[in-house]
């Protein structure tokens, strides 16, 4: 059942936050190509908290880049969602469009940003990562690691047929755990648990086929930084998912203690 309208890459571990960051030599590329599990879900779905345990679940397999987008589509339920915002259900939106759905629905997981399915639907979803595993479309190598007050992100070159198709670089904060208490809807009472929620989102490069080093700046006030950040490379502007990466920064507090 879904609620609809009518009805690693491996994670980067640094070794210390300390001047030594600044360098800007890259970690090892990972061996195997990342799946990106992206899971469209709200606070007021009454079977998405089984699909935002499966993420949870998810964050912990070596090659998944898995990012929770809570959306607003059912607000107008009773309880506005604490962690939506518009642009999530605009990239929603936007998924929804190029696969051709009329409705949104949740909670999507969109894999690789080629093909959909319901998240709460284990067996499918873990056929559609294997699936995606065995066609290994995400070919583009992206690196990414913590300078000193920036990420630098390096990104390889595409296969011939890519070479001559623009990408864009999305740069994705996100915060690995919130906590959720319903007070109204179809989820009141309830305690809900969300992984690697994402915190907006800003497309901070173009790419054209060919190798890039892009050297982000960060400034964010103290006590604001989020949690890690993920980096996904999609065909045109929000196609299909050609390179990912992800960095989770608490590591880098915790290797420093």
């Amino acid at each position: 059942m879904i609620w609809g309208t009518l009805r690693y890459i491996a994670v980067v571990a640094l070794a210390a936050a300390s001047p030594a960051l600044a360098q800007e030599s890259l970690p090892e590329a990972p061996t195997r190509a990342p799946v990106v599990v992206e899971l469209f879900t709200s606070q007021t779905c009454p079977v998405c908290p089984a699909a935002d345990e499966l993420l949870s679940e998810l964050v912990h397999e070596p090659g998944v880049i898995a990012i929770s987008w809570p959306v607003n589509i059912w607000d107008y339920l009773g309880w506005e969602d604490t962690l939506a915002s518009a642009e999530n259900t605009r990239r929603q939106a936007q998924y929804n469009g190029r696969f051709g759905l009329r409705w949104p629905y949740t909670p999507e997981i969109v894999i690789n940003g080629r093909t959909h399915v319901a998240g709460n639907q284990r067996e499918d979803v873990a056929a559609m990562i294997a699936a995606q595993r065995s066609d290994n479309p995400v070919t583009v190598p992206v690196r990414v690691r913590l300078g000193e007050q920036r990420l630098v992100i390096n990104i390889g070159s595409g296969s011939d047929e890519l070479d001559s198709q623009l990408g864009s670089v999305w740069l994705i904060p996100y915060r690995t755990h919130e906590n959720i208490s319903v007070e109204r809807g179809p989820n009141a009472g309830r305690e809900l648990t969300y992984i690697n929620v994402a915190d907006g989102y800003e497309l901070i490069s173009q790419w054209a086929g060919t190798p890039v080093v892009i050297r982000q700046e960060l400034s964010y006030a103290p006590g604001t930084m989020p949690d890690g950040f993920a980096v996904l490379l999609q065909q045109h502007r929000n196609g299909p998912i050609l390179g990912a990466a992800q960095i989770r920064l608490q590591m880098v507090g915790a290797a420093a203690e």
